[in-house]
């Protein structure tokens, strides 16, 4: 091979060098605009959303104090709900409320329950009680706990959704499910869990 074919070969070489690195720039700055475009098309969306949902809860009656951009929180009959905004429209988050045990002396603290919106139709629920109670013979005892468990919507006990990669995470499950239902029935629930998915469609509406 001589030495003016070489020269013409690295020539060559070195334009489609050239064109490559061109069109590989060029396909980058594409991929970014395209990906901006596409979350400045989602904002104006989540604006959207989260207009129309102050304006339903105002028609409501509601009153909503975004935390963050993208989630607000609302109170109705002493319970407190979360919402999420997405393009897709608000979510339900979370509720929680305070629950009272009957015939208990409680000094100070409270019992707090959480009814946590999950994927795939899981409904994680969790206590947490910081209570300090004052027993039969006068002295205090403080409680302080707190446990969750996950299941379906039917929330009962076959309905408990058990993770594997927990050790013992069954009978974690059913013993916080026993203390769980101390404080409220499943019947309650599923109707805390049905109103908050009502106060979702409103907003929404």
């Amino acid at each position: 091979m001589n030495n003016k074919l070489k020269k013409n070969m690295l020539v060559s070489l070195s334009a489609l060098l050239v064109i490559f690195i061109t069109l590989a720039f060029c396909y980058g700055h594409y991929s970014r605009a395209k990906k901006e475009q596409a979350i400045a098309e989602q904002k104006v969306i989540e604006a959207q959303v989260k207009e129309k949902a102050i304006n339903n809860a105002k028609a409501c009656g509601y009153s909503i104090e975004f935390t963050e951009d993208e989630t607000f929180c609302m109170e109705k009959d002493d319970v407190k709900y979360s919402f999420c905004i997405s393009a897709s429209g608000v979510c339900f988050d979370y509720c929680e409320f305070i629950k009272i045990e009957k015939d208990i002396n409680v000094k100070e603290g409270e019992v707090m329950l959480k009814i946590k919106n999950l994927e795939d139709g899981k409904i994680k629920v969790r206590y947490d009680d910081t209570r300090v109670i004052i027993a039969d013979d006068g002295t205090e005892e403080p409680m302080f706990s707190g446990s969750y468990f996950i299941s379906n919507t039917d929330f009962d006990k076959e309905s408990l959704v058990i993770q594997p990669q927990i050790i013992d995470d069954k009978q974690k499950s059913i013993d916080a499910y026993d203390k769980i239902m101390r404080f409220i029935t499943v019947e309650e629930l599923k109707e805390q869990y049905n109103k908050a998915l009502a106060i979702c469609k409103q907003l929404n509406e």
